[in-house]
């Protein structure tokens, strides 16, 4: 039988951690226990998301459609020797290399 990883790390998960928790003794007015996480904020923007659909998918489209727009009319500058001026250590060595690399191409 093929056992992997994954199917030990749920069982030591799934078995051991709550066996070891329960051997802990808690104070019931601690922060981990009276707090809620993160994941239960999760569960409210679910909430949301199912109260009122249209408002989400409407924000999200205008959000998108304005990402979309800004990456369409932007102008991105991958040339990183553009950063620097022409004349500085760090411009000229990268033109030189540059010019080395691209003069001994295959």
């Amino acid at each position: 039988m093929y056992f992997s990883w994954y199917s030990w790390a749920w069982l030591m998960s799934s078995l051991m951690l709550p066996a070891i928790i329960s051997t802990k003794d808690w104070d019931p007015l601690s922060k981990a226990i009276s707090q809620a996480s993160i994941f239960e904020n999760f569960k409210t923007i679910a909430n949301l998301v199912v109260r009122y659909p249209r408002y989400v998918f409407s924000s999200g489209s205008f959000f998108g459609s304005s990402w979309f727009n800004g990456a369409i009319q932007g102008h991105f500058d991958v040339n990183v020797a553009s950063f620097f001026k022409p004349g500085t250590e760090i411009r000229d060595s990268m033109d030189f290399m540059d010019k080395e690399m691209r003069d001994h191409g295959p």
